[in-house]
């Protein structure tokens, strides 16, 4: 700290403007560039002295600004997962001159533009998730997973529509959503359908599983919530299509986002054994999700779960890992099997990086390249890729399987409209970004 506030003293004589505070922290990866990162899975410790860890990462480093503030006349600079909210009640208070951002303006390239304008509310959340990292590592154009236009601004410029159509869109999760707003933008009337009470689709399930960016993703709902109302999007929860509402609103264009089919795994015996598959697991907490959001709903799965103390989870992906994680902060024994030969697919390098050693740490076994022989009197029965013959025992056996494509909605929408499109899980399960991706490429097309 002291030695940074000397180079800041240096700095200033030597005709620096400005100064702009950063720390690093080489016992962890992004070291102290992205502090919110020290919270997963688990606040690592032991805590670096002299900062303040208050706020689940933001302003982490703010005392050391501080110490720099005091000791030079130049305007101080400070990053660090900061909002406009708290970003502005720092500048208020005199902490700071400048607020930093990199993230968040991924996220929304207009957030300085509403924070003055007042519209605190219409500012797209930013996950924190660091996809837009983990792409550019792998060697691809920056990218962000809730904002499509980002590397993509001269392909998504959503102009006014050249013909204003009657667009019906067919589920409320991340791609249906993001086709009503960007066809409700460019001036189509639209109409958003889904079964369920609720926006979202999976995405309050997401956050309930990912309680490091459950206030976030939450966020991000509300922001769909808002847009859709502002734009005047006919927004209908709780009401499955069917071919009457279709006859009815004889739309022009019918964008079909319903989700995917949970997939199965096919071994002997597993019938008669106690499973809970992925589409199993899914209903049950949308059941909870009628009655308690994802925030109060975290907290209680700590005090009880229908689910048993030592858990096998099928499936090695990014559904499966972040399933561990969640068991494992509620004290359940997990053992993670599949037959694949690689471990968490679909996960961002940062999060593996994090979370497979979390999981050494707890005990959680993994066994990659199996192949599944039975199910019999409560144990499953593998053999592991090295050809060893091992009878797993568990209370609660999870599928987290990756979703299949929707065939019969597909079957059952194709020519009941002038133009139809499948988009999201029904047609090609992803992750989130893609979905999002989806929704926006059709949205502005059509």
């Amino acid at each position: 700290n002291e030695e940074g506030v000397q180079f800041a003293k240096i700095f200033q004589d030597a005709g620096a403007e400005a100064i702009q505070v950063r720390a690093h922290y080489y016992g962890h990866r992004g070291g102290l560039l992205h502090p919110d990162r020290f919270y997963y899975p688990e606040l690592h410790k032991p805590i670096l002295e002299g900062l303040d860890w208050n706020k689940t990462g933001k302003a982490v480093i703010l005392p050391l600004a501080e110490a720099v503030k005091r000791a030079v006349t130049v305007p101080v600079i400070m990053a660090g997962r900061l909002d406009a909210v708290l970003g502005e009640k720092l500048l208020e208070e005199g902490k700071i001159d400048y607020v930093g951002m990199t993230r968040r303006l991924l996220a929304d390239s207009e957030l300085p533009n509403k924070v003055m304008h007042g519209k605190l509310a219409n500012i797209r959340s930013c996950l924190g998730c660091l996809y837009c990292m983990d792409v550019r590592l792998h060697n691809k154009p920056v990218m962000c997973r809730v904002n499509a236009q980002v590397n993509r601004e001269r392909e998504l410029t959503y102009e006014p529509a050249r013909q204003k159509k009657k667009v019906l869109v067919v589920g409320a999760g991340p791609s249906g959503m993001e086709a009503a707003r960007v066809a409700a933008l460019r001036g189509h009337e639209v109409y958003l359908y889904d079964k369920e009470p609720k926006l979202g689709g999976l995405l309050p399930l997401v956050a309930l599983l990912k309680d490091l960016e459950i206030r976030d993703i939450m966020d991000f709902i509300k922001w769909f919530q808002l847009q859709l109302a502002e734009l005047g999007v006919k927004v209908k929860l709780g009401q499955e299509m069917n071919d009457t509402i279709i006859g009815q609103l004889k739309p022009d264009v019918v964008i079909a986002a319903t989700g995917g089919i949970h997939s199965t795994v096919s071994i002997p015996g597993i019938e008669s054994a106690k499973i809970i598959t992925s589409g199993d697991l899914h209903r049950q907490i949308k059941s909870f999700l009628r009655f308690f959001n994802p925030i109060t709903l975290e907290t209680l799965t700590k005090i009880w779960m229908p689910i048993g103390k030592r858990v096998i989870i099928i499936g090695g992906r990014i559904h499966g890992c972040e399933m561990a994680e969640f068991l494992v902060k509620r004290n359940r024994q997990v053992t993670i099997i599949d037959d694949a030969d690689s471990l968490g697919e679909g996960m961002t390098g940062d999060d593996k990086f994090q979370l497979f050693p979390w999981l050494d740490k707890k005990g959680v076994k993994r066994y990659l390249g199996v192949k599944y022989n039975s199910i019999a009197k409560g144990k499953l029965n593998i053999t592991t890729k090295e050809g060893q013959n091992i009878a797993l025992k568990a209370d609660t056996i999870l599928t987290t399987l990756p979703l299949s494509s929707n065939t019969e909605i597909i079957q059952r929408l194709k020519d009941r409209a002038p133009e139809v499109y499948f988009i999201g899980d029904c047609q090609d399960p992803q992750l989130m970004a893609e979905a999002i991706a989806a929704g926006a490429i059709i949205g502005n097309s059509i």
